[in-house]
């Protein structure tokens, strides 16, 4: 039995005290009747309406302007999971530590969604923080009841270290700008706006995209979920990022193109940029000719040459690996113009020899 049954046999009073021994067993048995989906972009989270709607005022609107179905799907596009699974957390009662310098996306979510919670290192001062307070009893009723259902709380830690180098947070300020907080929660709000205008363009480019396992195949994709689900995801091959449209993914797929070719865009640049300032440098040079010692102008064309040989042989190597054909003229023509600045590097030279 889950109930212990206690006699006292002086007054002949039993009292019933839930047996906390098979708390385990309950939570087991408690994820058998899970009967609504939260679904993030990243992650799904099981969860029971009833708890949900008595913990969050929106929870409990949603449910009664929907179907009378037994199970449910919420999708919450736009909220990290790591916000949505500690929201939950905390509707389920349970006290949850968070980092410091996320506070305030937590907390405009437990707002939003009307969950009462607390800051436990100020839940002393419940009685005069407004996101603390409780709503009064009503008339007539027992006033203790409302005392013995406080606020959910929530343990905040900083991650960032002290000036000193040490792991303690560094101590925050009870009181907050007000208008600090409301711009912050204008740009958190502002951020959700910009994710669902995004949503909404990617799901219009996808109207018209191909979608097929050939196309997927192009983008190193592969389809994850079924189709009309709010699981639906198309995972990267070459990454562990799944992305929820299709255009959203080809332009992920690019991105890895990008930065695969990013070592030979940065030699191209590194080559051309050098090749310009040795060309300057030359022609210096050639202007001091009779004005500094020869042996030091030999010495610095000498040192020009081998840099403009070294980036010829590193673009010739680039040329003959696989690139589009838009880098390999680059490699041409950048090949041209230091074998132009050599040729000009000679000619020096040979003033010098005469």
């Amino acid at each position: 039995s889950d109930t212990l049954l206690i006699c006292n046999m002086t007054n002949s009073e039993m009292k019933f005290r839930r047996d906390f021994s098979k708390e385990n067993k309950t939570n087991l048995i408690s994820s058998h009747y899970f009967d609504v989906s939260l679904y993030t972009e990243t992650n799904t989270i099981k969860a029971h309406k009833l708890t949900l709607a008595e913990g969050s005022p929106w929870f409990h609107k949603l449910f009664q302007s929907g179907e009378n179905t037994k199970d449910r799907d919420v999708v919450l596009f736009g909220v990290s999971d790591k916000v949505v699974q500690a929201t939950i957390d905390i509707i389920y009662g349970k006290e949850i530590i968070f980092p410091y310098k996320e506070k305030q996306r937590l907390t405009w979510f437990l707002n939003k969604l009307g969950v009462k919670w607390c800051d436990k290192e100020t839940l002393d001062d419940a009685v005069t923080s407004p996101s603390c307070s409780l709503d009064p009893a009503p008339s007539g009723s027992n006033p203790q009841t409302s005392e013995m259902e406080p606020p959910k709380t929530l343990k905040l830690k900083s991650t960032e270290k002290q000036l000193d180098g040490s792991k303690e947070p560094a101590q925050q300020s009870k009181t907050e700008d007000p208008k600090s907080s409301e711009n912050q929660l204008g740009q958190i709000e502002e951020e959700e706006q910009n994710k669902a205008r995004q949503n909404e363009f990617y799901e219009i480019l996808d109207k018209f995209t191909e979608t097929n396992a050939e196309e997927l195949a192009k983008i190193s994709h592969m389809l994850i979920g079924e189709d009309g689900k709010p699981d639906r995801r198309y995972k990267c091959l070459n990454c562990e990022k799944s992305s929820n449209f299709f255009t959203q993914a080809q332009r992920h797929n690019l991105e890895h193109k990008h930065n695969e070719l990013s070592f030979a865009r940065e030699t191209l640049k590194k080559a051309e940029l050098e090749r310009v300032n040795d060309a300057l440098s030359v022609a210096k040079i050639e202007k001091a000719i009779g004005k500094v010692e020869r042996k030091s102008l030999i010495r610095a064309l000498r040192r020009i040459n081998e840099n403009l040989h070294k980036h010829l042989e590193n673009l010739d190597a680039l040329e003959k690996s696989k690139l589009p054909s838009n880098l390999v003229r680059k490699c041409k023509d950048f090949s041209k113009l230091l074998l132009e600045t050599t040729a000009k590097v000679d000619k020096v030279l040979n003033k010098l020899d005469e």
